[in-house]
Order: C-alpha cells, then structure tokens, then sequence
C-alpha cells in the first residue's frame, strides 16, 4: 500500500471514529438518560440489545481506536513532525542537518513511551484519588453483619433475626402464633410504605410520587434539599442517596401533607 494511501486510510477511520463516538455520546445522554440501566431496581432500557452501560463500552472502546489512529496518523508523519518541532525550538540550521535519522527514531520512541506513561500516571493518581461520599448506612452496621455469630449465640439470633426459620422447632400452637405475628408484621411493614393508597418504593421517579399523592415536586425538593434543577425523572434510591434522607421520611412528610388541612377560600360576602 503506498503511502498516500496508508495516509488517507487512517484519517479516513479517525473520522468515522470521531463521528460513532459523538453518536454513542448521545445516544447515552439523551436517548438512554440516567436511570435507566436497570440498576438498584429501576427500569431497563435497551436499544438495539444494549443498555445504557454496553453503550458506554461502545463509547469507550471507540475513544481508544480513535487514539490509536491519532498515534498511528503521528507515527507516519514522525520526520514531518521531527523536523517542524526543531524548527519551533529555534534549533540551528547546521545542527538539524547533521542529526542522523536515527536520532529521530529514538526521539519518537521516547515521545510515544511518555505518552504510554502520562497516561498510566493519570490512570494510577484517579484510583487513589477515588472517595466515597452519602454513605447513609452506619459503618458498624456492615462490619456487625459481616462477622461470623459465635456458636453460643447462633440459636438466640435464629429465632430473633429469622422467626419464620424456626418455626418448625415450635409446637402447633406456637407456630400458629409465630406464623400470626410474621403476618401481621408483614401487613404493617406494607401499610408502611403505602401514602395516598400508593406503595412509595425507591424504584418510582419523583413526578410519579408527586403525580400518585398530589403533592407538589418542588415542596418534595425543597423540603429535602433537592435543587430545583434537578430532573422530577430521578429515582428515589438514586436521590436518597446523592442527598442524604431516607425513604421513610419521605413518606412522612407525604403522609403530613395530604393530612395539613387546604386552606379554605374566603367568600366575600356583599349587601344589595
């Protein structure tokens, strides 16, 4: 293949690279949004196959062949690029002329391993720089539920943590009353969650909240610290999460707003 042609070829795939990417941009930004990936319970979109996240390994594995087409396009315009640097940093004419062509390879040798490293470097800097941030649960918690329970204690958390489990060590009677109170707490854990006749779940996006209950969207974020530009599209989960409260009070100001008596319109009242 001659070089002309070489040439034409890789900018040719560096083009329709940049193009796939801007479309996989969008296509992640607007037509698969936030949300909708599936995750923590939510909605699953797909498009052609692919969720939001295959998208984004289309989106990535593209950005990378549109950098090696960049560092091939540099490899095959190195003497170009050689000589147009030397002449930027004012070298002089005589010592360009005498600087043999292998000099110029080790040049771009070492201008491609600096780029292999920066890049590294940056990869190794943002793992270590990486934070956890709106952790709600206690860290307690986690580690008590991670521990092994001693053998001692085993049958005591059995029949506190996991009643239903036991239930077949017990006699009738006391597994009727077992299997009772498991129902009842069952019951009220659902009417628990259930405002204005609706099941308030962290899978539900906040307009759907506003929209089953009637209460306002911008009482919801202003009452949680909600910025007002943000999409009533959201998730719950993905909302308590990012701005640190819990499902439950959400219920309960819910609950407090359909109770908070509307107030009532004066009527004026006029003599004939």
């Amino acid at each position: 293949m001659r070089r002309n042609t070489l040439n034409f070829t890789v900018d040719t795939l560096a083009l329709i690279g940049m193009v796939a990417m801007a479309a996989t941009g969008l296509v992640i930004r607007y037509t698969l949004p936030p949300g909708t990936g599936g995750r923590e319970g939510g909605r699953a979109l797909k498009l052609w196959g692919l969720s939001r996240h295959g998208w984004g390994d289309v989106h990535f594995w593209i950005a990378i062949g549109i950098a090696a087409m960049l560092l091939l396009h540099v490899f095959l315009h190195w003497q170009w690029a050689w000589k147009t640097v030397l002449r930027f940093f004012s070298t002089p004419t005589r010592f360009r002329q005498h600087l043999s062509p292998l000099a110029s390879k080790v040049w771009g040798l070492g201008f491609f391993l600096f780029v292999a490293a920066v890049i590294a470097a940056f990869v190794w800097f943002a793992q270590s720089s990486v934070q956890v941030v709106n952790a709600q649960r206690p860290i307690a918690t986690d580690v008590a539920a991670s521990q092994p329970v001693a053998a001692a204690d085993a049958p005591e958390q059995v029949d506190a943590v996991e009643p239903k489990k036991a239930i077949g060590r017990k006699g009738p009677a006391e597994q009727n009353e077992v299997v009772g109170r498991n129902e009842a707490e069952d019951h009220d854990e659902t009417e628990d969650h259930i405002v204005a006749g609706v099941e308030i779940r962290g899978s539900m996006t906040l307009r759907a909240v506003a929209t089953a209950t009637g209460v306002d969207v911008e009482a919801i974020k202003e009452r949680f610290g909600i910025p007002s530009r943000v999409s009533s599209d959201e998730q719950l989960g993905r909302l308590k999460r990012a701005y640190g409260f819990e499902l439950s009070e959400l219920r309960s100001f819910l609950s407090s707003q359909l109770k908070s008596p509307s107030p009532a319109p004066s009527s004026a009242e006029g003599m004939p």
